[in-house]
C-alpha cells in the first residue's frame, strides 16, 4: 500500500466515558486534501480530491444524479455520505467513509465532551495511506452510476 507523509495537526480530547481520544487531521481551513476514516480509530487514509481522478469521477456522478432529483442545495452533504462505496477497505476491511466520527479506541464511542487541536495547534508529520479505488476501477460506468444511485437512495438523497 503506498503512503505519503502528510504534515497534520494533533487532535485530543475526552469522551463521554472519560477515555482518551487523540488523532490526526488537517485544520478546519483546509480545502481538497482529507484524512478519510473507518469505524475502527486506528483507520486512517489520505484523499487530495483536486488530484484524485476517482473522488471527481464521484463527485460529477453524484451531482449529477442530485441535481436530476430535484435536491441541488444537497450536493456536497450527499457526496459525503456515498463517496466511501468507491474506496477500497481499509487494511481492517473495514469501510471507509468522509462522515465517519472521531471515535474512542477503548469503548468506540462518538461522544466527545472534549475534542480538538492543542493550545496552541501542535503538527505532526504521520505517514498515511492513499485510498485506493481497485474494485471500483473495474466497474463499468453504468454500475458505478448504479450503485451510487443506490447509495444516495439508501441515505436520503434521492
Amino acid at each position: 500500500m503506498q503512503c505519503v507523509s502528510v504534515d497534520l495537526w494533533r487532535f485530543s480530547g475526552i469522551c463521554i466515558n472519560g477515555h482518551e481520544v487523540v488523532t490526526h487531521d488537517f485544520p478546519d481551513f483546509e480545502y481538497g486534501r482529507m484524512v478519510i476514516r473507518t469505524t475502527d480509530p486506528n483507520d486512517l487514509a489520505f484523499i487530495d480530491g483536486f488530484a484524485d481522478p476517482i473522488f471527481n469521477e464521484v463527485a460529477d456522478v453524484v451531482k449529477e444524479l442530485v441535481i436530476a432529483a430535484g435536491r441541488k442545495n444537497w450536493y456536497g452533504h450527499c457526496f459525503r455520505q456515498v463517496f466511501g462505496i468507491a474506496c477500497d477497505p481499509a487494511p481492517s476491511g473495514k469501510q471507509y467513509s468522509l462522515t465517519e466520527r472521531v471515535r474512542c479506541p477503548v469503548c468506540g464511542s462518538t461522544e466527545l465532551v472534549r475534542y480538538g487541536p492543542g493550545e496552541p495547534p501542535k503538527g505532526e508529520t504521520i505517514e498515511l495511506p492513499f485510498v485506493t479505488y481497485t474494485a471500483w476501477q473495474e466497474l463499468g460506468l453504468e454500475e458505478k452510476r448504479e450503485r451510487l444511485r443506490q447509495a444516495l437512495q439508501n441515505v436520503g438523497c434521492l
